[in-house]
C-alpha cells in the first residue's frame, strides 16, 4: 500500500500546469476522495484506502498533508512487517 501511495503521489503531480490552476484542482480531487472515503466507512467499500489516496493527492501541494501522510506510513509499514513475519 505504501508503494501504491508513493506511486500515486508521483503521478498526481501536474508539473506543467500553472499554480493558479493546479492547486484548486488538486484540492478538489483530494477533498472529494477523502469525503467519498468517509462515506465508504459506513457503506461497503474500501473507505480507508480511498481516504489515504485523497491524502496522497493533497500531499502533492500541501506540506501539512505530506507530514500527516508520513506519520501514517510508519505504522502501516510496521504492521505489514509484523504480518509478513507471522506468515513466514
Amino acid at each position: 500500500m505504501i508503494a501504491l501511495l508513493n506511486r500515486l503521489h508521483r503521478m498526481s503531480r501536474m508539473q506543467n500546469a500553472p499554480v493558479w490552476l493546479r492547486r484548486p484542482i488538486v484540492t478538489l480531487v483530494g477533498v472529494l476522495l477523502i469525503v467519498v472515503g468517509a462515506a465508504l466507512l459506513a457503506l461497503p467499500g474500501p473507505g480507508l484506502l480511498v481516504m489515504a489516496l485523497g491524502l496522497a493527492v493533497l500531499a502533492t501541494e500541501y506540506p501539512a498533508a505530506q507530514r500527516l501522510l508520513d506519520r501514517i506510513k510508519l505504522p502501516i509499514a510496521a504492521a505489514r512487517a509484523r504480518w509478513a513475519s507471522r506468515r513466514a
